[in-house]
């Protein structure tokens, strides 16, 4: 195998699950979502919850990196009004995912079905958010006050 040869199967972009190696995930990560932290499949609560968290910080991550290459170019050739609507796409999913992954996790946390029907309502969300925060903001509080726990 020439150099060049060994030098490209170190930065394979695209690879099937026999080429990958879990110990050095940084290498393909881009393309394989290393999210499965051993919780489970796709049904799989806490790995849902999860995976919804870390994908809403990629998605604000690349909302933040494009604003910071735009202010850091100096907006070179106007780039800002081209990218304005992916960059406010990309804030607006990772809030909505983050919200998702908050109800989730307050649901499951309390052994709560969870009512809602996945969509991407992002006020619905946002709005059940509020309501489990007020509701059980007390209830947590008194339980752990309770056992002793401070």
């Amino acid at each position: 195998m020439s150099n060049a040869e060994e030098n490209n199967k170190s930065h394979i972009i695209f690879c099937g699950e026999k080429d990958i190696d879990y110990t050095q995930s940084n290498k393909y990560a881009f393309l394989n979502w290393d999210f499965d932290n051993s919780l489970g499949g796709k049904n799989n609560v806490p790995q849902f919850i999860q995976d919804n968290f870390v994908m809403g910080n990629a998605y604000i991550g690349n909302a933040v990196l494009s604003l910071y290459s735009i202010l850091y170019s100096g907006n070179y050739c106007s780039t800002a009004d081209a990218l304005i609507f992916p960059i406010m796409f990309d804030l607006w999913h990772g809030v909505e995912l983050w919200l998702k992954s908050s109800v989730d996790a307050i649901y499951y946390f309390l052994g709560i079905n969870n009512k809602i029907k996945k969509s991407h309502k992002i006020y619905e969300y946002l709005e059940v958010l509020e309501e489990e925060l007020k509701k059980n903001r007390y209830g947590a509080y008194n339980r752990y006050c309770t056992t002793g726990i401070d």
